[in-house]
């Protein structure tokens, strides 16, 4: 039978003359050199090897069940455990601000006053609540421990602090002991990141309601903040809601004189620390504004005050006399007691100045400065003692004139002088009134353009993240894998049922 290559089978006795003829492994076989004829291979089948498109595509057709239902299974169970995780959560949503400050010290954490800053002021309960009412919340009964409680602020770590944790962090791959560094470093935040996070509590807010009442919080505080370290409460007026016919008429312009008196301080300091600074509010300088309070003060209310004193004028003159009396008592006792206490203080301060010692928390000053501190800090104190003991001796010193000029005064009340005094006063209270009013709107305008312009800044508005949207994309992760591993199963199914029915063939 002879071999054409076709794939024909050869004859034993062929194969047999081909086994002889080839070479023995080992070795050049010694027989003459005859043709060779090689044996037949079978044809290669790509198939086998390579698993086409074609057979892809029909593993997924006959899998198309399997894949559905695989999908739907992981469908079910995803959204299953995703709803439990999501309805479970203790809240659905946050509201988010960053929140700088940028006054001087902020950086080594202390307040305008220099005291330790204390940011969670934030969460005051009278900020809280002005914030509810200016959004009418409390008709969706909204209280201010719901609010409260989901108040948090973070600090954000300063960029060169976090530069030098890399940096320490990258040394300490190679030299592990270099991460003893980290607990070394300090820092005080400028920037605070605060949320509001919606729970069952305030789940009644709109994302809008949750943005709008995040940034009424921090708005309101900004307005605390201001209030709280601009000195204005050297204006607390006594005089908002004065009823002048509850005092005598000594006690009206003892109030009102106060009252001049701490307006005058407040516009003296003001206009040493802006000389030049005008309200564009009022159109005025605080210069401008003291003058005027002086002149209110220096004719009305001494002019007054005068004719009070002098004329005996009172509602109850026995009432006045007992009065001044008693002031003059307790001005006399205050005083020799702030004289006591400042002799103490000098005696102190004498031997302090003569006892040399070291202060162990101190070491780098000598004995001498030491002693020198506390001797500084005792002979102050007796020179304020000194100064109180004579202004109270001046005080008392006021009322025994007055005292005595009205036991001079037999004379019935002058009814011209009474007339001139119950309609000077209206008059000096709205003055005051007024230039109060004016103080304090440039003082804020000065506060608000000038010191506290960048003292409390949002860098970034509130915005709400809600959890659900993270619910949207765990459902499509989930989806997509069931799709996926139902196309893989399809194809093993198809892949093993082929090779069974091979096997049995």
């Amino acid at each position: 039978m002879v071999n054409n290559n076709d794939g024909l089978k050869l004859s034993p006795e062929v194969e047999a003359l081909l086994e002889s003829l080839a070479p023995k492994p080992g070795g050049v076989s010694a027989a003459p050199a005859a043709p060779v004829l090689s044996a037949p291979t079978a044809p290669v089948n790509d198939e086998e090897s390579v698993v086409s498109v074609r057979a892809v595509m029909n593993a997924v057709r006959r899998g198309t069940a399997v894949i559905l239902a695989v999908t739907m299974i992981f469908t079910a169970l995803g959204a299953a455990a995703s709803f439990f995780y999501y309805f479970t959560r203790p809240y659905s949503g946050t509201s988010t601000m960053l929140f700088s400050y940028g006054y001087r010290g902020v950086e080594n954490g202390v307040d305008p006053l220099g005291r330790p800053l204390d940011v969670s002021k934030i969460k005051s309960p009278l900020i809280i609540d002005k914030a509810i009412e200016q959004l009418d919340l409390y008709k969706k009964n909204i209280t201010v421990e719901d609010v409260r409680s989901n108040l948090v602020i973070q600090g954000v770590i300063p960029d060169d602090i976090m530069q030098e944790i890399l940096i320490i962090s990258e040394i300490a791959t190679k030299t592990p002991a270099k991460l003893e560094d980290l607990s070394e470093l300090q820092y005080h935040p400028t920037q605070y990141i605060v949320r509001l996070r919606r729970n069952h509590r305030l789940s009644s807010l709109t994302v809008q309601e949750m943005n709008d009442l995040l940034s009424a919080v921090m708005q309101n505080y900004r307005e605390f903040f201001i209030d709280e370290y601009s000195n204005r409460n050297m204006l607390d007026s006594v005089i908002e809601n004065f009823e002048q016919s509850e005092y005598d008429y000594f006690e009206v312009m003892q109030i009102l004189g106060s009252q001049a008196n701490n307006m005058i301080n407040y516009c003296e300091l003001m206009r040493s620390t802006a000389p030049d600074f005008r309200s564009p509010a009022t159109g005025m300088t605080f210069g401008e504004i003291l003058a005027n309070i002086r002149l209110v003060n220096t004719v009305d209310i001494h002019r007054v005050s005068a004719l009070v004193y002098s004329g005996g004028i009172s509602r109850d003159r026995a009432q006045m006399e007992r009065v001044f009396e008693y002031n003059i008592y307790r001005a006399i006792m205050e005083r020799d007691v702030s004289l006591a206490k400042a002799d103490n203080a000098l005696e102190l301060a004498q031997m302090y100045e003569k006892d040399f010692f070291v202060i162990s928390h101190l070491p780098e000053q000598d004995s001498y400065s030491q002693a020198s501190i506390v001797y500084d800090g005792f002979l102050k104190e007796a020179l304020k003692l000194q100064e109180k003991a004579e202004e109270l001796t001046a005080e008392a010193q006021f009322y025994t004139d007055n005292l005595n000029m009205l036991r001079r005064n037999t004379n019935p009340e002058n009814a011209n002088e009474v007339r001139i005094v119950e309609e000077s006063i209206p008059v000096i209270l709205s003055a005051l009134r007024q230039w109060g009013d004016i103080t304090i709107q440039t003082a804020e305008d000065y506060l608000e353009l000038e010191v506290f312009k960048d003292a409390t800044k949002v860098v970034t508005p509130s915005h709400f993240k809600g959890t659900f949207s993270e619910h949207n994309r765990t459902m499509i992760i989930i989806c997509a894998s069931g799709v996926m591993l139902g196309f893989f199963i399809s194809i093993l199914m198809v892949i093993w049922k082929d090779a069974f029915r091979g096997g049995h063939m």
